[in-house]
């Protein structure tokens, strides 16, 4: 855990002279990216593994662990059908971005849009 939220912390002092950009893959979304993963598979670990309570609620983790690929390609799929889809003037990929991220996150979207997925 301590790893991981150290890697945070890093990606985002990072972030003030180098953009986080998943399009670029720069090595600052890569450290954020890296220090999430980190957190949770500290937790998964400590819930499944230390404390070994009911661990039915884990099954989908099993699954998507087996299924990466497919998940990802599914995960594909989903995002060019919702382009296709119109809805009013514009797509339903739009659209979701319009509606669900844009009021939440229009400052940091506004700084990289050129660089995000979701702009």
């Amino acid at each position: 855990m301590l790893w991981g939220s150290f890697l945070i912390f890093a990606a985002l002092c990072w972030n003030l002279t180098f953009p986080i950009a998943k399009k670029l893959w720069t090595s600052p979304f890569v450290l954020l990216t890296v220090g999430i993963d980190l957190l949770i598979i500290s937790l998964l670990i400590y819930l499944i593994e230390i404390r070994k309570g009911n661990t039915a609620w884990a099954a989908f983790f099993i699954t998507a662990g087996k299924n990466p690929l497919t998940i990802y390609l599914f995960s594909e799929l989903f995002v060019t059908v919702l382009y296709f889809i119109p809805v009013n003037d514009t797509s339903a990929y739009q659209w979701i971005n319009n509606v669900v991220f844009r009021p939440y996150f229009r400052a940091p979207l506004d700084r990289y849009c050129s660089l995000f997925v979701i702009c």
